[in-house]
């Protein structure tokens, strides 16, 4: 075999080595998932839509809310377990938090994006952001550190970063999903104009329904007063 052929047969040899270790590096890696004590009206799938419950075959977790508000988190090392015991979270039919993230092993934090929030809604009118929430009550448009994204904020991909530089949050939009990016411990997402919620059409809170009420009954007994007495 002449040199110049025999040099064409061993770069197609080792281009065909090359390959093949490219593709044993893609096969899929199953990851042993330790879940929540409690899952609630929540599931867990591998982030194209399937349920898992011990362990997932792709590089991610999706903590699912029946409402359809979903958490995301990255998984850092294929292969090792990912403990979930300690995760704290809760939902709603607008809002979506976790808290204790960092406390979950083999998933991703610190620099870059750690998490996501995805917030289902009909309103899309926009979402809020609440950096530092640790339960659901807390996830509100006035929470600490309240960031505000407009719909077209999200829908062009907005970010919004803390002048502390202790967590940054990008906004995204996609067919009534507002998805909400976050570096940080703690988070929450809302939808804007949910229940109770400032600056959308939401259903009025019990409390506000009370102070219509009783406001009623008072201009009605004012009326009573004034209206002339038959004899």
């Amino acid at each position: 075999m002449k040199r110049g052929a025999r040099s064409i047969v061993i770069a197609i040899l080792v281009s065909g080595f090359l390959l093949l270790v490219a593709s044993l590096n893609v096969i899929a890696v199953s990851t042993p998932i330790i879940p929540p004590p409690s899952l609630g009206a929540f599931h867990l799938e591998d982030g194209n839509g399937n349920t898992v419950t011990t362990s997932t075959d792709t590089d991610m977790i999706e903590l699912v809310h029946s409402s359809g508000q979903k958490a995301r988190f990255y998984i850092m090392t294929p292969g090792n377990e990912v403990n979930m015991t300690s995760l704290l979270f809760g939902a709603d039919s607008y809002r979506i938090f976790v808290h204790n993230e960092y406390l979950v092993t083999n998933i991703k934090y610190g620099s870059g994006y750690t998490h996501t929030l995805s917030v289902t809604t009909s309103f899309n009118q926009g979402v809020f952001a609440c950096p530092y929430a640790t339960a659901l009550d807390e996830v509100t448009p006035t929470c600490s550190n309240a960031t505000i994204f407009t719909a077209q904020n999200c829908t062009d991909g907005a970010h919004k970063d803390d002048p502390n530089n202790w967590w940054y949050i990008h906004c995204t939009y996609n067919s009534s999903v507002y998805t909400v990016e976050f570096s940080g411990m703690a988070s929450g997402a809302g939808a804007t104009g949910g229940p109770g919620v400032t600056g959308g059409p939401g259903v009025p809170e019990f409390g506000t329904w009370a102070l219509l009420l009783a406001l009623g009954i008072v201009i009605a007994g004012v009326m009573y007063q004034r209206s002339p007495k038959r004899r």
